[in-house]
């Protein structure tokens, strides 16, 4: 779902609240998820007639549960505080351990210190018009469950919209990663039993068949997460989070706004006009990661800082061939392979494209951060010379004269003319009078038929 139709889907979810429950905004790494909520649903809400007050948070690097409680009363605290009384906002320190003293002392039959917190709260001024929006669920370091339990305090108790934004494929996983290597052990153990069989597997005797041929390690990673993977996760999740949303970058959008803060004008008309491309080649390569896109950004500035705007013939490949390289190199894709004396060449199939000219230096410097702009320079002037007598080429009358058999016979003979012209100003050498004589032969013969 992507920006115009996902704020819709917000805004209802926020109006409606049939039941409680919160709502989860999943996506890929890099896909732009935060992006949208800070540029674009953040905003949005704002404008809204209502006034909805914001709080955002991000569970990066939390280890305790009850800290996403003490995050929100902060946030909450001091936007309170920023619109009401402006002076003192820049005064509010709150520490954890203080918040959990006064919470527990003032409510003393509370279940547990999320109980009491809202409780307090709630008496002061209430959550009925807050949208709560927890970012990087997956990132945090304390057990899931207990994330999500916390989670559900807030959508009970609160009475606020609570908005959960997430890459689901890797909730969990920093607790699953741990005691990685017997895991692996343990689902190599023949004795385990699984849902699917990649091969049919026979006993010769009783005792426990080894491979013969051995297992690849997507096959072991997969029994792996058969085993050890957090099936708690999804029984939690199926009472904390009652619709969850695939989130799908408007890529064009998104990498217009990101040229937009390019200073060098030379490389920003550049890149606008190479829009279409990126997004042809985000989604061939299936990587819509807008954080490999800022980062082909710096590097492509870099280089055209280098080479002084120089080149403009080259402009067009040198982004292209930027972006793809920084793209392979931050899905992890092994590189091209050079030849030492080889500085450009062309590629083909292995870019799932059409052929795209590849620029040596450009490897080197995504993968070391060096540039040798002497070296750069001297290459890519010399290229651009050959790539003008190319294109000149390719106007030649002899030249176009070698598919004679496709055109027409108009066509044809007024290549001939100036192939004659040519001749007599002696532009050509004495080598293509043979091959010129045959087509003319052929020319003529078929002229007679």
């Amino acid at each position: 779902m992507q920006d115009v139709e996902l704020i819709k889907t917000i805004e209802r979810f926020r109006k409606e609240r049939l039941y409680d429950y919160a709502l989860m905004i999943n996506g890929r790494w890099g896909c732009g998820k935060s992006y949208f909520i800070k540029n674009k649903l953040i905003p949005s809400l704002q404008k809204k007639e209502d006034k909805p007050q914001i709080i955002y948070i991000s569970l990066f690097g939390i280890k305790d549960a009850d800290k996403i409680s003490d995050m929100i009363l902060y946030e909450k605290l001091k936007s309170d505080m920023e619109n009401k009384h402006p002076e003192m906002a820049k005064g509010i320190q709150i520490g954890s351990t203080i918040i959990q003293k006064i919470a527990k002392a003032v409510v003393k039959d509370a279940k547990d210190y999320t109980e009491a917190f809202f409780s307090i709260y709630e008496t002061f001024t209430g959550f009925d018009n807050n949208v709560i929006i927890i970012d990087d669920l997956e990132r945090c370091s304390c057990d899931v469950n207990e994330s999500l339990g916390a989670i559900n305090n807030l959508v009970e108790h609160s009475n606020a919209s609570v908005i959960v934004v997430a890459n689901e494929e890797e909730i969990g996983m920093l607790k699953y990663d741990q005691n990685r290597e017997l895991q692996m052990m343990v689902a190599m153990n023949q004795s385990v039993q699984f849902e699917e069989r990649e091969e049919p597997l026979s006993f010769q005797d009783s005792r426990p068949q080894r491979y013969e041929e051995g297992i690849t390690t997507e096959k072991l990673e997969s029994r792996r997460k058969v085993i050890f993977g957090n099936t708690e996760y999804q029984r939690t999740k199926e009472k904390v989070i009652g619709q969850t949303i695939e989130y799908t970058p408007d890529l064009k959008t998104v990498f217009k706004q990101l040229i937009s803060q390019i200073n060098n004008e030379v490389l920003k008309k550049c890149l606008t006009e190479e829009i279409d491309r990126f997004e042809e080649f985000a989604i061939k390569d299936n990587h819509s990661n807008l954080r490999t896109f800022q980062f082909f950004l710096d590097k492509v500035s870099a280089i055209f800082d280098s080479i002084e705007n120089k080149y403009e013939s080259l402009h067009k490949s040198i982004v292209e061939y930027c972006y793809r390289s920084s793209i392979r190199c931050m899905s992890g894709l092994e590189m091209p392979k050079w030849e030492e004396e080889i500085g450009t060449q062309h590629f083909g199939n292995m870019w799932l494209t059409d052929t795209l000219t590849g620029y040596r230096f450009i490897d080197k410097f995504i993968q070391s951060n060096y540039i040798d702009s002497e070296f750069v320079n001297d290459l890519l002037s010399k290229y651009e010379e050959q790539v003008a007598a190319e294109a000149q080429g390719k106007e030649d009358p002899f030249r176009k004269i070698q598919n004679w058999t496709v055109e027409e016979d108009e066509t044809v003979e007024k290549n001939l003319y100036e192939i004659e012209s040519k001749i007599k100003n002696q532009e050509y050498s004495v080598y293509v009078f043979p091959k010129l004589l045959q087509i003319i032969v052929a020319f003529e013969a078929r002229e007679m038929l």
